[in-house]
């Protein structure tokens, strides 16, 4: 490959880069990302749970109990028959 043909892939490479990233809205794209790492997940909540149990030896009544365990927002989350429920949990099935 001559330097040339080099320059000329480099060239049309940072172009594009260039290109994509001026039509991204790159400040609404990391105030979304931070809203959304700012929740918990239902995994989470679960496996804060799990700590709670562990640490109090007793079911949590709230969520608010685990909070301690959780670095995101669990106040969509609640406790039913002793699992997490709320956004992106499966249903907890009746006993």
């Amino acid at each position: 490959m001559r330097w040339s043909d080099l320059l000329v892939t480099l060239t049309l490479t940072t172009g594009v880069a260039v290109a994509a990233a001026v039509t991204l809205d790159i400040p609404a794209l990391l105030a979304e990302t931070k809203q959304v790492t700012g929740r918990a997940t239902c995994r989470t909540v679960d496996l804060a749970m799990l700590a709670y149990v562990a640490e109090y030896d007793r079911l949590p009544v709230e969520a608010a109990d685990v909070q301690q365990y959780v670095r995101g927002d669990v106040s969509e989350y609640r406790i039913v028959n002793g699992r997490a429920a709320g956004p992106g949990c499966t249903p907890t099935p009746p006993r």
